[in-house]
């Protein structure tokens, strides 16, 4: 653990106390979420602030029963993870805010139930242009999502300029710092685990998105993971498999080829039945959570694991695998030219001509990706 808080305490700027960034929860899936809050923390830590995270009321996966804060949970919270007195905060951005946080009797818990609101008739966005805001308020509130263009755009501003690899280093560090899964989950992972395959060491894993994301972008079917699994176990011969997804139809379709080859191993929850991701139902979401976090934990004791690079599950298996020096492959699926023509259509049919236009627009990078790693 040294090692993470001397890695973490590196990327601190030269000057501090210079106010807090409060990173709230919010209606997106908890890849996006962890995304959006490493980029947070990055930014405050260069900005000279202090990071606080609180996935209260206003995220997807807070039991609204137990209520609290969600990210405490799931992750063990750094022994400095503290949340400074709020009270008497004059300088806020974004302004929205103001009315709210200028309370004296001001709480992380009131700024995050008044933000659901303010988001539906408010932009809550930070921008690039009001970085000199950014920097000069005492208290700064992320609700919505932060990209690492964004929070590295608003650092540029500042003077702070580093390079991609350098940026995704420092990204590396603080999600081992931060997002270590509580004991509990960790010790759950461990059980079944064992329970499906011992000691034994040569799976491959698979993280196979089947919802809520098929109309925005192109996503690879089992059957583009069958097939680059299968190029894989000609070459390396292994007879057992992990597989981790949020759809009942891809797992059965992945099980049925899969058990034709050897063991197959999955985590038993429950999973959608259609396109519509879990997290997303008032009832269990917390529960979500939590095998989400235990499929990452399973995926990374695997050899090699397959997943698509455009989802977040991706980018999160990367953070870890690099962040706490972790040792499997990583391999990516691509999509094939017929799920592109899938979502193409559904944006059609929604959207029209105009969508569709917009659709092939933000695809383009994707579409050479693709056709670069196919054919060349």
């Amino acid at each position: 653990m040294n090692y993470y808080i001397q890695e973490a305490n590196s990327l601190e700027a030269d000057f501090k106390d210079r106010g807090i960034i409060i990173i709230l929860g919010w209606y997106f899936g908890l890849g996006a979420l962890i995304q959006s809050t490493v980029n947070s923390i990055w930014l405050a830590k260069k900005l000279g602030k202090t990071p606080y995270i609180w996935w209260g009321h206003s995220c997807l996966y807070t039991d609204k029963a137990l209520g609290g804060n969600t990210y405490s949970r799931l992750f063990q919270a750094p022994e400095d993870h503290v949340l400074p007195t709020l009270a008497g905060r004059t300088s806020i951005y974004p302004k929205v805010w103001e009315p709210i946080a200028s309370g004296k009797t001001i709480d992380v818990e009131i700024l995050d139930a008044q933000a659901s609101a303010l988001a539906s008739c408010q932009n809550l966005h930070l921008t690039s242009y009001e970085h000199d805001d950014i920097v000069a308020s005492d208290l700064c509130i992320i609700y919505q999502y932060l990209s690492s263009d964004l929070a590295r755009s608003i650092a540029s501003a500042q003077g702070i300029i580093i390079s991609e690899d350098q940026y995704i280093k420092e990204c590396n560090d603080i999600f081992a710092y931060y997002f270590q899964p509580q004991p509990k989950i960790k010790a759950s992972a461990d059980a079944i685990w064992k329970e499906i395959f011992g000691n034994q060491k040569s799976v491959i894993g698979m993280h196979c998105r089947g919802t809520d994301k098929v109309i925005e972008k192109a996503i690879p079917s089992p059957r583009d993971y069958l097939r680059t699994i299968q190029k894989l176990i000609k070459i390396n011969k292994s007879d057992y498999f992990f597989i981790a997804t949020d759809s009942q139809v891809y797992l059965e379709r992945l099980k049925h080829e899969l058990c034709k080859l050897g063991t197959v191993g999955v985590q038993d929850i429950v999973r959608s039945q259609g396109r519509s991701a879990l997290h997303f139902k008032p009832n269990g979401a917390f529960e979500n959570g939590v095998a989400m976090v235990i499929d990452i934990e399973l995926l990374c004791r695997c050899k090699v694991v397959f997943a698509f690079p455009g989802s977040q599950i991706f980018w999160w298996l990367s953070r870890k695998r690099d962040g706490e020096k972790l040792d499997f492959n990583l391999i990516s699926v691509q999509p094939s030219i017929i799920e592109w023509v899938h979502p193409a259509f559904a944006v059609l049919r929604i959207q029209g001509w105009l969508g569709l236009i917009n659709f092939l627009r933000i695809q383009k990078s994707r579409m050479l990706s693709f056709f670069k790693a196919k054919f060349f």
